[in-house]
């Protein structure tokens, strides 16, 4: 995946090293970072070349000349409203000691602000990739996960999760509370702006995902259309490649929307039960006259779990280096050598 190029010069040099440390620790796979120690160094550069510079503790007077050159720089500094009362439009500042997702998040403003002003439209191949089940549904989220991270290593990848309480994206004290109902309600009216779609969207490493409903009936009050709309909104102004759905609830047209899906992993249990569930799906389906989504179909065994008090993300790591992300990490490769896609 083609990774963002930023440019970071501080007077706080100290500062600057835990903060590219704790920075990279969560953006590596979306962000290359380049350290500049001194102005004089960072003046040489082509101002084509970083999307972004990340200042700290310089006066407005200091940074004239990548103000000039129409370079987007952002200034972390302690004396925020200060700074604000000499703010120069292409200078955005906030507060230096603070939580670095927040920092994360202004940079994905800025990046989609700059985009907008530049007139472009990411034109962006993409495919939809579902997973369900009808007995194993609590491995949902964490084969989610697993297959987020085998697939962002190549490719920018979004979850849609459509699965009541999957637990997934746990909202955190102080985080914003925008979420997919916010997308959905953008997506039904058009009203929207970019900055507006990503303050909906978290990361973790190597996928991103939109929070998750706090009201879990609209998750059934959607429609395919509604979805695919979401989904189109996703892939335009922000260019995912790959979007894993997370099916759940029942709603108009999840079929349909699942026969957008190059494919559909249907997680099953390594002994039998449950299958009656799975059988009269498949009758379902076949009533609709849908058999070709049955081709498209591939049954994945979940491994049995023998603590049943290990939690989601800590099931992602066992998988990872276990037969399933083995599995997964096999077909990624097979698809990328024939140049296809998973």
């Amino acid at each position: 995946m083609n990774k963002t190029k930023l440019a970071i010069c501080m007077k706080d040099l100290e500062y600057q090293e835990r903060f590219v440390n704790c920075f990279m620790n969560h953006y590596n796979h979306q962000y290359e970072l380049h350290v500049f120690t001194s102005q004089d160094s960072l003046q040489i550069i082509n101002p084509a070349e970083y999307a972004v510079i990340i200042t700290g503790e310089y006066s407005t007077d200091q940074l004239a000349k990548f103000v000039e050159r129409g370079q987007i720089l952002l200034n972390l500094t302690e004396n925020i409203e200060e700074s604000k009362e000499s703010v120069e439009e292409k200078i955005t500042y906030t507060e230096k000691y603070q939580e670095v997702y927040k920092i994360a998040e202004i940079l994905e403003r800025l990046l989609a602000e700059q985009t907008m002003t530049q007139g472009q439209l990411q034109e962006t191949a993409y495919e939809c990739i579902g997973v369900y089940s009808l007995n194993q549904e609590v491995y949902q989220m964490p084969f989610v996960a697993l297959l987020g991270k085998t697939l962002g290593e190549k490719q920018k990848v979004m979850v849609l999760d459509l699965q009541s309480y999957s637990g997934l994206g746990i909202v955190a004290e102080g985080m914003a509370t925008m979420g997919l109902e916010d997308l959905l309600s953008a997506a039904t009216t058009g009203n929207y702006s970019k900055s507006r779609i990503l303050e909906c969207i978290r990361h973790e490493p190597l996928w991103d995902y939109v929070c998750p409903v706090q009201n879990h009936q609209c998750l059934a009050e959607g429609t395919q259309e509604l979805y695919e709309t979401l989904i189109g909104l996703l892939v335009q102004e922000i260019g995912y490649q790959k979007i894993i759905i997370n099916f759940g609830s029942v709603f108009l047209g999840k079929l349909e929307l699942m026969q957008q899906c190059q494919r559909i992993y249907m997680l099953c249990s390594k002994d039998t039960g449950g299958t009656w569930r799975e059988e009269s799906f498949q009758a379902e389906i076949s009533r609709q006259g849908k058999e070709e989504l049955l081709q498209r179909m591939r049954r994945i065994e979940i491994p049995s779990a023998f603590n049943h008090e290990i939690n989601g993300m800590t099931l992602v790591e066992k998988w990872s280096w276990g037969p399933l992300g083995e599995l997964l990490r096999q077909e990624a490769e097979r698809k990328q050598n024939h140049g296809a896609t998973m």
